[in-house]
């Protein structure tokens, strides 16, 4: 396996294969990184301050990255309240999270963000939350979960595109989504706002 390039990708890495192993230790996260242990104990520091895992005798182990939003929450975006369903997390390098309502307000909340270091959301079919770099999203399908258009989120391109096929809309990419949703933003985001 090729060295991984920067703490970045690394952290990334670890995320996922504590997503799948829920405890790991250290020194096989050492061996599967090709790096050092200080290497590993430097970037699990921003998971452990924020929350994310926990480290005891030489192991790390994933907390629940499911974030349920306590009773009344609303989004950070447009203010309707925060299901469960289409729920979507910003978590800053400071160690606070943001909440938004879906998708759609999620990644408009993350391009003009700083300071992030990850972004969850919920998968649509499946309920487990997933990383919105790697997800795929369903773009003005004809199940209107919360605000327009209609952004729903996918761990797998395959899922995304069954869900497409029974259910229209498009396809796209974090990229392609978070672009189009840049370009198109504007404060009626929600379907019972009034137009401006």
């Amino acid at each position: 396996m090729e060295p991984f390039k920067n703490s970045e990708q690394r952290r990334e890495h670890i995320l996922n294969w504590l997503r799948e192993h829920r405890v790991l230790s250290i020194d096989d996260l050492a061996a599967r990184l090709s790096v050092s242990i200080m290497t590993v104990h430097r970037d699990l520091e921003t998971f452990v301050n924020t929350g994310l895992v926990e480290k005891s005798y030489g192991k790390v182990r994933l907390r629940a990255e499911n974030p349920q939003p306590s009773r009344g929450s609303v989004c950070g975006m447009c203010g309707s309240a925060v299901a469960d369903r289409t729920l979507f997390t910003i978590h800053l390098q400071s160690g606070n999270i943001l909440t938004a309502c879906c998708a759609h307000c999620g990644l408009i909340m993350l391009n003009n963000q700083t300071g992030t270091y990850s972004a969850l959301t919920k998968d649509f079919l499946h309920g487990r939350m997933v990383n919105v770099l790697q997800a795929h999203f369903v773009v003005n399908s004809r199940i209107q979960a919360c605000c327009i258009p209609s952004v729903l989120c996918f761990a797998t391109a395959d899922d995304a595109s069954a869900f497409q096929l029974g259910f229209g809309g498009e396809v796209w990419s974090f990229e392609e989504t978070a672009s189009h949703l840049s370009m198109t933003h504007h404060h009626k985001t929600h379907p019972n706002d009034e137009a401006l």
